[in-house]
């Protein structure tokens, strides 16, 4: 078994003192070594207030595309939403594979913008395809009426007509391949 911990730093001001710890633990195998390897982290804050500790321990899940849909609903602007995806994708990739299927299978609730929506029923089929799956039930229906280009450049527009993966590309959403697979 393999830990590593570290204190990131103390904050002291007007008697409170707090620390932030973080801790890794990993079952000693490689990652993606049998299914249910999984990766165990957790962030510990400590406050010292008036001589009493508190601690409180934060254990880390993987984001889902449900999850994905509800940060993506309360973020304005399209830099911020794209970040959040290729977060998303980052974590999605380095789960086992085992794994991966349960990060789909909740249906995503709507972001106020049905590209948005779209978008997520292309990456959740585009997914379960690379790991061998069939799609989630619910991104079967999801569709544009009228075609969105994320990346409205001319250059970028040529790119994703031609790049773009069969599970965006039928549901009017073109994005190259390897915006999606750069994360």
């Amino acid at each position: 078994m393999l830990s590593y911990s570290t204190t990131k730093g103390h904050y002291s001001r007007c008697g409170v003192m707090a620390s932030v710890t973080a801790f890794v633990e990993h079952s000693g195998r490689t990652r993606g070594e049998g299914h249910g390897t999984r990766m165990s982290c957790y962030v510990a804050f400590e406050i010292w207030l008036l001589g009493i500790r508190y601690a409180v321990d934060v254990g880390y899940q993987p984001m889902t595309v449900a999850d994905l849909a509800r940060f993506v609903a309360a973020e304005p602007d399209f830099d911020s939403r794209w970040r959040l995806v290729v977060e998303f994708l980052k974590e999605y990739h380095r789960e086992p594979t085992g794994v991966r299927p349960g990060l789909l299978e909740d249906t995503p609730g709507p972001t106020g913008d049905e590209r948005w929506d779209v978008l997520f029923a292309g990456l959740a089929e585009h997914l379960a395809m690379r790991d061998g799956r069939a799609a989630p039930a619910w991104s079967a229906f999801r569709r544009l009426r009228r075609f969105w280009f994320p990346f409205d450049t001319p250059g970028a527009r040529a790119q994703a007509l031609v790049h773009s993966p069969a599970a965006f590309r039928r549901r009017g959403v073109f994005v190259a391949d390897y915006e999606i697979d750069a994360a």
